[in-house]
């Protein structure tokens, strides 16, 4: 039978991040569905969530697959450190006389590393190599050495698995970040400043001077008259009819400029209200950020909200028209002329001063039922992201460990030096077999007394199966590989197997405590090309390890019982 060689470790920092797993592809496709589409709706979510760039935060959570992204240099207080960070520390564990030693690639980098634990939105990976060793051994050693410092944010990591789960806690990390954020703005958003809002904004519109200038820019057109603005030639009429007809249209249209102008310086100080409240959390949860909360991201909700302020200034067309109707019977009107037009509109200013508390409770009034939807809406994002984050089921690294420990079957230190100075005992592995505690111990030779003690010192006595591994192998004379099933391959699959075998086989070895050996055959000699695992008891699945796979890399595996 061939035994597989340890191939010498290569000194490496990145993680191999080779392309995603389909399954973390599949975890990490966020795509977030639009919120309450309809924009007659008064929803300001679909807005804050374009403000901050909620795509790209969502495209920059995804598996780390950079070695930026990996990082060895640990950052100081004062560094912004992007949620969901990966930081390294590496160790070798190494087999001696005395069992497991622990060295530390970098034992300077100890310190800072550790500090990092108190950071609840970064990962700390230990990364642990090791040859000859058992992967579940040597984490467990690792886990004994620093457990004091250990939290749920720091993982054990082997060399030789896959890195879904440091991707995963990376991005529920990530997740909860950017959902803190939209907490934040969500608790922010509808406040005692927006009445302030509101107020500043009317203040800096509802002014004679404004409103006269909006009057004076309203360029008019009677039918296919063009009539023009203040600076166009004059446009004279003395019949009552027209005038009135034309100073409707003026009012009309002064009153949607001062709409639109209100809804803008509204929606103007919204927003410096949002980035005020959310820019400097922003900054710090995602430093390369670059922010869009301007004017832009609510032009369409200023147009919206101008039709509905219209709305509210629509009575007060009626109460103008009211006025001045005499006087249009006695003298001839220069449309265009300042004198006239700011007449105008100092009657529009009076008759929004009259009735300026009724403007503003109404304009507040849908402020506010705006604010309540878009906090509404809000939530419904934030359920969409919870719902991301609860696809990320992350394994309870503290159950692990505890099944860890159940690979100990002695709960003392006495029993354990006992047993490996009985050179009868050769070695043990615990596990389940069909879910249930199992324990086999290989003994050179029959020992009563070894048999016994392990008996009476073991915490699983009920599932206890010996092997005289001396007997076992006369009788069996050790199974070779078929070298005719092997040398029936082709040359082509046989290279390929080797190749596999090359690359998967010490951790395939190393991550299943049963495994002894692997090769090249076909399954039961015959059957298709396989790679043939040797193990030591094809039912006993080892505690805290998986079963052995029934394939590798498409191959089919044989798994063979000494």
């Amino acid at each position: 039978m061939k035994h597989l060689l340890f191939a010498s470790m290569e000194e490496r920092f990145e993680l191999e991040c080779n392309g995603a797993t389909e399954m973390l592809q599949e975890l990490f496709n966020f795509k977030l569905t639009r919120i309450n589409e309809d924009p007659s709706q008064f929803s300001l979510c679909n807005n804050i969530l374009k403000a901050i760039q909620i795509d790209d935060l969502l495209q920059d959570i995804r598996p780390p697959s950079r070695k930026d992204e990996v990082r060895g240099n640990y950052p100081s207080i004062l560094d912004l450190v992007k949620p969901g960070s990966v930081f390294v520390f590496e160790v070798v564990v190494i087999p001696d006389k005395h069992g497991l030693q622990i060295k530390e690639k970098d034992s300077s980098k100890k310190g800072d590393f550790f500090q990092l634990v108190r950071s609840i939105n970064t990962v700390k990976v230990i990364r642990i190599y090791s040859r000859s060793v058992r992967v579940i051994d040597a984490k467990l050693c690792v886990y004994n050495e620093y457990k004091h410092m250990i939290t749920e944010t720091v993982l054990l990591h082997h060399d030789f698995e896959g890195y879904e789960e440091i991707a995963k806690l990376s991005g529920v990390q990530k997740l909860q970040s950017l959902i803190n954020i939209l907490l934040f703005v969500k608790d922010n958003i509808l406040q005692d400043s927006l009445k302030n809002i509101v107020e500043e904004a009317a203040g800096e519109v509802f002014t004679l001077e404004t409103i006269t200038d909006l009057c004076y820019a309203v360029c008019l057109q009677d039918g296919d008259d063009y009539i023009g603005t203040t600076n166009s030639r004059s446009y004279c009429c003395r019949s009552i009819f027209t005038v009135k007809r034309i100073k409707r249209t003026l009012v009309q249209h002064t009153l949607e400029a001062i709409a639109k102008l209100l809804g803008t310086e509204i929606c103007r100080r919204i927003s410096k209200h949002i980035e005020e409240q959310i820019q400097i959390k922003l900054q710090h949860e995602f430093p390369d950020l670059k922010l869009d909360i301007s004017l832009t991201n609510f032009n369409v909700f200023a147009f919206l909200f101008d039709a509905f302020i219209i709305t509210i200034l629509w009575p007060i067309v009626a109460i103008v028209l009211a006025f001045s109707i005499v006087s249009t019977l006695l003298f001839s009107v220069n449309i265009n002329d300042k004198l006239w037009r700011r007449s105008v509109a100092i009657e529009i200013y009076h008759c929004i001063m009259e009735n300026r508390n009724m403007l503003m409770y109404g304009i507040l009034r849908e402020i506010r039922k705006m604010c309540t939807r878009t906090i509404s809406d809000l939530d419904k994002a934030l359920k969409q992201l919870e719902r991301f984050k609860d696809r990320m089921v992350l394994l309870n690294q503290q159950e692990l460990i505890t099944e860890w420990e159940n690979r100990q079957i002695f709960n003392s230190e006495a029993s354990i030096i006992e047993l490996a100075n009985d050179q009868s005992v050769l070695g043990y592995i615990a596990g389940r077999v069909n879910g249930k505690p199992a324990v086999k111990v290989f003994l050179q030779h029959d020992d009563k007394k070894a048999v016994s003690y392990v008996f009476k010192n073991c915490k699983y006595p009920e599932n206890i199966h010996f092997m005289n591994v001396t007997e076992k192998l006369k009788v069996n004379a050790v199974r070779e590989i078929n070298k005719l099933a092997v040398a029936s391959i082709d040359t082509s699959t046989r290279n390929l197997l080797h190749a596999i075998i090359q690359k998967e086989g010490e951790r395939i070895m190393a991550t299943h405590s049963t495994v002894v050996g692997i090769g090249i055959s076909r399954i039961k000699d015959v059957g298709a090309p396989c790679i043939a695992l040797f193990c030591l008891d094809k039912q006993l699945i080892p505690f805290g390890e998986h079963k052995i796979p029934e394939q590798i890399e498409g191959f089919p595996v044989d798994i063979r019982e000494y």
